[in-house]
């Protein structure tokens, strides 16, 4: 009997839908990824075409991505480009995750589209590639030939290789192009104007969106902005990098804080070591069977970008391996140390831990990532998702970005910076970060005192920064040791910097309000008290947060300075009075400010005659010479 074809309709069920709920079976939340979308989709309803979505690292971006697509799939747009790192083993991550959801239409490499060029008669198009030049000049020339219009770029990393770093220059040198472009820049730039830039919208995934911001990175529209929250199980930095109290850092997992020369193979032996301490610890006491919950784990070594660096390292760890494969026959130091080490940490259960590492010991596996050795014998999964019980990656710039780890137990981590840090750089380097919580009391981070300190410094810009991405008119932070981003990515022309002082919106002040800061208010909860007083989330929370998280003197560590009025200052023009500003000078007044030495934390409102008000905040700490940094657009 033939098949009445007219009855076999595609079905109404949207495939954003289906990925929700594929998301929901297993992981068990979509409230991030589902807000993302909705905010998304709304913006790009109201015009926008050049945007950026922004999370914390190793928050569940890839799955945000896929449920993205499939909804923009949803609203009739027929062509999806996704841009990832260029590393063959970050677009497999990704390229397999995308095909693993089982989105329609199936996603195609350049590979793909190559063998298929001809034959391909499909309406919808999701392509993921790699951010190089051959690919992309490929891609370029692929879509030449199909003339696929309404195009959308999701670009992963969007602040790695995409900002032009060239946005200084007037004059290549090398080149004798006037008002030059990296040729990433470039190349991702043609690709959005095929076919007239109106016609093609552009959504960069990071995060660490300050580079795109101080880049102007495609004249972005950072009043569409949208955020990605992180997902109820998600540890971040607040829990690797929190408060520092009584001069120590109180963390929920095991910090081993090394000399600032960390780089002894002593130090990395004793890393290992503790490592398959911790991963016997939790398997040792579960049945012997894959199906009963048996869990292999990772460590990741991140010691330098120097590849001839990682071979040693590579080397280090098989040799402390197979070491102790020989001593199982009979047994020396290394089973010695691992019995002292044990006594340490698991005095309860030191035969058990002992008798699992020697039963064990053999499965190992060690993977140098980003190297030069032969991609198609072992894929980076072997690594991110660990097949055996003791799995060690080892890299440097590609682990630093856009590579997620599973069961990551422990990150050995002494790649100091030489001059000073960058503070997206060593955001993206936080691969920690993530669902670690059935393990987190058995993590452990190996780094020296100093590094660690940078990197909790590095944190504190980014969350204040961060909080102040809603308003439209981010800022971010830098002093003597952190850049916010690389100099050469920083539209120079259109930047603007002062000393330190955040200036939130203009508000109507009370007399309720004045009378409490007729005087200086010292504490938090002075603070706190007044904000009841202010419009509803006048400060961010992320600032909030930080604020109450790094009180270092206790309660005089945060002051609110007593409110000024501005009808006698002489030195401010009628604009200054209407807009509550006083340009690069700054307007916090703080008179009383040398009868609160410990204070770092300085609130000051100021109100004009018609009772218009904005507060003022400058954090103020002795050897670290904060200013703030913002576009500002005046080219």
């Amino acid at each position: 009997m033939a098949i009445d074809f007219q009855k076999l309709k595609r079905t109404p069920t949207s495939r954003y839908l289906k990925q929700i709920e594929r998301v929901r079976h297993i992981k068990g939340y979509v409230k991030s990824i589902e807000d993302t979308v909705e905010k998304t989709i709304n913006n790009l309803s109201k015009g926008a075409n050049r945007l950026a979505i922004y999370g914390e690292p190793q928050s569940g971006k890839t799955e945000m991505m896929i449920a993205l697509s499939a909804r923009l799939f949803d609203e009739g747009n027929k062509c999806i480009i996704i841009l990832v790192n260029d590393s063959v083993d970050v677009l497999s991550q990704n390229y397999d995750r995308f095909l693993e959801s089982g989105i329609v239409p199936t996603p195609k490499n350049l590979g793909d589209l190559e063998q298929t060029m001809d034959l391909l008669k499909s309406k919808e198009l999701l392509i993921i590639t790699k951010k190089n030049q051959s690919n992309l000049r490929n891609l370029l020339e692929y879509l030449k030939k199909t003339n696929n219009k309404g195009r959308i770029l999701i670009d992963d990393e969007a602040d790695y290789a995409t900002p032009n770093a060239k946005i200084n220059l007037d004059l290549d040198k090398k080149t004798g192009e006037k008002d030059p472009k990296t040729v990433i820049n470039k190349l991702v730039q043609s690709i959005l104007d095929l076919n007239g830039a109106e016609s093609s919208i552009y959504i960069g995934v990071t995060a660490t969106p300050q580079r795109l911001d101080l880049n102007n990175t495609f004249n972005n529209q950072r009043e569409f902005w949208v955020f990605f929250d992180t997902h109820p199980n998600y540890h971040g930095h607040d829990i690797f990098f929190p408060d520092i109290q009584d001069g120590q850092y109180k963390v929920p997992f095991h910090l081993e804080v090394l000399p600032d020369q960390g780089d002894n193979d002593s130090y990395l032996i004793n890393a290992l070591l503790r490592f398959m301490i911790n991963v016997a610890h939790l398997n040792c006491s579960l049945p012997d069977t894959f199906a009963n919950g048996q869990s292999n784990y990772c460590m990741l070594i991140h010691t330098s970008g120097v590849k001839e660096d990682h071979k040693h390292d590579h080397d280090l760890v098989v040799d402390t391996f197979e070491k102790l494969i020989q001593e199982k026959e009979k047994p020396g130091k290394y089973f010695e140390k691992l019995e002292s080490l044990t006594e340490q940490m698991y005095p309860d259960k030191v035969l058990q831990i002992m008798q699992y590492i020697y039963e064990k010991c053999e499965g190992y596996a060690v993977k140098v990532v980003n190297s030069e050795r032969d991609r198609d014998l072992e894929k980076i999964t072997s690594v991110t998702v660990p097949k055996r019980p003791f799995t060690i990656a080892i890299g440097g710039n590609i682990v630093s970005r856009g590579v997620t780890f599973d069961n990551l137990l422990t990150m050995f981590f002494t790649r100091s910076p030489k001059h000073k840090i960058q503070t997206d750089t060593y955001v993206q380097r936080a691969r920690m970060f993530g669902a670690r919580g059935a393990y987190l009391d058995h993590f452990e981070l190996h780094i020296p005192e100093s590094l660690y300190q940078d990197w909790h410094t590095a944190f504190y810009y980014h969350r204040m920064g961060m909080g102040t991405l809603p308003s439209g008119e981010p800022i971010w932070y830098e002093d003597a040791r952190t850049n916010a981003v690389s100099g050469s990515s920083k539209d120079k022309a259109n930047i603007s910097q002062d000393k330190g002082e955040v200036s939130f919106a203009i508000f109507h002040i009370t007399e309720q309000i004045k009378k409490l800061t007729s005087e200086s208010l010292v504490g938090f909860n002075s603070l706190e008290q007044l904000l009841k007083l202010l419009p509803y989330g006048y400060i961010p929370n992320p600032i909030i947060r930080t604020i109450e998280s790094m009180k270092p003197n206790g309660d005089a560590s945060v002051v609110v300075h007593k409110t000024k009025s501005l009808l006698n200052y002489k030195s401010l023009t009628p604009e200054d009075k209407t807009e509550i500003k006083r340009g690069k000078r700054g307007l916090f007044y703080g008179e009383d400010a040398k009868d609160f030495p410990k204070a770092l934390h300085h609130f000051q409102i100021f109100f004009n005659e018609k009772d218009d008000a904005r507060m003022i905040y400058k954090f103020v700490e002795k050897g670290r010479g904060i200013k703030i940094i913002r576009w500002d657009g005046r080219k």
